[in-house]
């Protein structure tokens, strides 16, 4: 069906303020719906059955009167002359006492013909001719026969009431037929009607405009982190929404997260300039002295061959910095880029005495020591946690003078982690450079010309990736590496 689409293309158009308010208003247009016709209903069996109850409870003594009181028990409605004679006479006086303004009444008898009317001013109702379906009924003896109908214009509701020997007796005499025209409870129940149907367009009108006020209202914060969501896509990093502070609910906590992550992404987006900016600083410089070198002996003006071979070893050293500068930013990348890190159980012990094994030629007269009691297995990727050890002994190593201890350790914390640590007695870290070693370049005053800036910057990237943390304490005379690791 066209319709549906249709309908679905329409919907999606809709701003979430309307389509809040449609489902709003929806909802309660069948709400009152639902109230307003069961208050009609209860009210209209409440007036019908009242009416039943009240027609039976003033027809009763009347027929007790004529049958059981008068005539002892009287023939009425027999099939002989004489008791059909009989009948004639009574029937028209128990017709008419059942008979008043707003109630008509027939006699009928055994065999379903009437021969008593009790109508004889005019405003008094008629009775309409009786369903011969229920007619039948209750010539048999079935009580509470009651039906709606039509006649002459009016709606009637008739009444049968089984004419009996006795009370209790199952022996039928005939059937008394009331007619009860319901021009007054239909006024009522149309009254009734009107008035439900406009209290509930009076409510729908009120409830619509209270519900697109609070969705307005509601939405209007959202349209706040709409606007701030467009202005942090176009470039302004510093753009934040603030609605936690004056809200605690679900559209509070979504701007806290939102800010949050913006604040992240504000960081993220300024270490990568500051990291761009000083690796084109650390590319310049080599490729300066690269360039400046290249160009002198392209002039061919150095002949002697001492100043010559020292300009091809400057060459060299430049164009080996920048051969390590560019595996440091390859093994970060590399980090960065794995989705599946290879780990596996493996000997601490066993890594790090490969990793001071691989550092053996690099030692100025450093002394590297073990201090751990036992050995304990721990699930790592062994490449990337042996590259760890490796930049954490090159940076004591760098650090500490000849003669100095480099001090290897480890221990379980709770039998869940391994806290590793590598401690140096060097010269120390500034308290100023502290907070900025993990940054990629970052070199403090004592850093310089001793590396690239990456080696520490790519033991966080290694640490983090294995689900660790790292921590460094340091003071003029020592400086200690924290590694803590699960060990599953």
């Amino acid at each position: 069906m066209p319709f549906i689409p249709t309908v679905k293309i329409v919907w999606n158009k809709l701003s979430l303020r309307i389509k809040l308010t449609l489902l709003y208003v929806t909802l309660l247009t069948l709400l009152l719906s639902i109230l307003g016709i069961s208050l009609y209903l209860d009210d209209k069996n409440f007036l019908i059955t009242s009416l039943e109850k009240r027609i039976r409870a003033q027809a009763k003594p009347v027929i007790a009167h004529w049958l059981y009181y008068e005539i002892n028990p009287p023939p009425l409605l027999g099939t002989d002359n004489k008791k059909i004679i009989h009948l004639k006479n009574i029937a028209p006086f128990l017709a008419r006492d059942l008979t008043s303004k707003d109630t008509g009444a027939v006699i009928i008898n055994i065999k379903g013909k009437i021969i008593a009317r009790g109508k004889i001013l005019k405003e008094e109702p008629s009775c309409p001719p009786p369903n011969k379906f229920l007619l039948k009924k209750a010539l048999s003896g079935k009580n509470e026969i009651d039906y709606f109908t039509y006649f002459k214009g009016q709606h009637i509701l008739v009444t049968f009431i089984p004419l009996r020997k006795t009370p209790k007796s199952s022996e039928i005499y005939g059937v008394v037929e009331l007619a009860t025209p319901l021009t007054q409870i239909d006024k009522i129940l149309e009254r009734k009607a009107i008035l439900l149907i406009t209290s509930i367009l009076i409510a729908l009108l009120l409830g619509s405009i209270l519900g697109l006020y609070l969705t307005t209202s509601v939405l209007k914060d959202l349209s706040i982190l709409v606007s701030t969501c467009e202005a942090i896509a176009s470039g302004n990093l510093t753009k934040r929404v603030g609605l936690h502070y004056k809200r605690k609910d679900e559209i509070g906590r979504l701007s806290q997260a939102f800010d949050d992550m913006a604040d992240k992404i504000q960081k993220v987006f300024l270490s990568q300039k500051r990291f761009i900016a000083k690796a084109a600083h650390e590319f310049r410089t080599p490729i300066t002295a690269i360039l400046g070198s290249s160009e002198v002996l392209l002039r061919g003006s150095i002949k002697d061959p001492k100043s010559l071979d020292t300009l091809i070893r400057g060459i060299y050293k430049e164009a080996n910095r920048l051969w390590r500068l560019c595996e440091r930013l390859l093994d970060i990348s590399r980090i960065d880029a794995s989705k599946n890190i290879q780990k596996q159980k493996i000997s601490i012990k066993e890594l790090v005495e490969d990793a001071i094994n691989n550092m053996q030629n690099g030692l100025r007269g450093q002394k590297l020591y073990i201090t751990a009691e036992r050995d304990v297995d721990i699930l790592v990727d062994p490449e990337l946690f042996t590259l760890l050890l490796l930049n954490l002994i090159d940076n004591a190593i760098k650090h500490t003078k000849e003669n100095d201890i480099i001090e290897i350790g480890w221990e379980k914390e709770n039998n869940k982690y391994i806290k590793i640590w590598v401690k140096d007695t060097g010269e120390g870290i500034e308290p100023k450079d502290l907070p900025h070693i993990f940054e990629p370049f970052y070199q403090g005053k004592k850093d310089k010309k001793k590396g690239s800036g990456l080696g520490l910057s790519l033991v966080k990237e290694i640490v983090e990736s294995h689900g660790g943390k790292i921590e460094v304490k340091s003071n003029s005379t020592e400086t200690i590496f924290f590694i803590t690791l699960s060990i599953n």
